[in-house]
C-alpha cells in the first residue's frame, strides 16, 4: 500500500509540474519570450518575458521586459505586477550600423502593494543581462520628476540605481551604466 501512495504523491506533483508548464506556453508567441523562470515563494513564480518590436529591416526598435506572478497550478496571474520599456538607439538609424544603447523610457509597478518584493531588482538584473547577452553597450534612461516629487523616492532611487547595479546619475538626473 505504501507504494501505491507513493505512486500517487508522485503522479500528483507530475501532473502539478505539467500544469504549470502548459500556462507558461500561453507567454510563448512569435513577439514575447521567456526570459527567466524564478522562484518567488512557497506557492508562485515569477516569470520575466520580453517582447521586442523590429523595424523593416529586422532591427530592434523597442521592447518590454516584464514580471509576472503564478499563483499555484490553478490560478495564473497574466498582466504583469511590473514593467521596464526600452527603445534601441542607433549611432544613425537610416543605416542602423552601431546601436548604442537600449534607453528606459518607463520603469514601473503596476500597483503599490507589488513595491519593496524585489521584482524591479530581479527584473532590471534580467534586462542588464539581456543587454549583455547581446552585446549592447550601453544603457540609459532619466529618472522621472513624477518619482522625484518625494523625498524617500529619491533615497530609494539613488539606492537601486547606483548602489545596486552602478549606473552613474547626473545632475539633470539622467541614468548611465556602461556594459561590461
Amino acid at each position: 500500500m505504501q507504494i501505491i501512495s507513493n505512486i500517487n504523491s508522485e503522479n500528483k506533483e507530475l501532473l502539478h509540474q505539467i500544469k504549470t508548464y502548459k500556462k507558461l506556453l500561453n507567454f510563448n508567441d512569435e513577439s514575447m519570450e521567456i526570459v527567466s523562470i524564478l522562484e518567488n515563494d512557497k506557492n508562485s513564480l515569477f516569470i520575466i518575458t520580453n517582447r521586442n518590436t523590429f523595424d523593416w529591416k529586422g532591427r530592434l526598435k523597442h521592447g518590454t521586459f516584464q514580471g509576472h506572478i503564478i499563483q499555484n497550478s490553478n490560478n495564473i496571474l497574466s498582466d504583469p505586477v511590473i514593467k521596464l520599456e526600452y527603445e534601441a538607439i542607433y549611432s544613425d538609424y537610416q543605416s542602423g550600423e552601431i546601436l548604442l544603447c537600449l534607453y528606459i523610457i518607463d520603469f514601473l509597478t503596476k500597483r503599490q502593494c507589488d513595491e519593496n518584493h524585489g521584482y524591479g531588482t530581479k527584473l532590471m538584473t534580467a534586462f542588464i543581462n539581456y543587454a549583455k547577452k547581446k552585446n549592447i553597450p550601453a544603457i540609459k534612461g532619466w529618472l522621472s520628476p513624477i518619482d522625484l516629487d518625494k523625498s524617500d523616492n529619491i533615497n530609494r532611487l539613488y539606492h537601486f540605481y547606483n548602489k545596486k547595479f552602478g549606473f552613474s546619475i547626473d545632475e539633470n538626473k539622467r541614468v548611465y551604466l556602461q556594459i561590461k
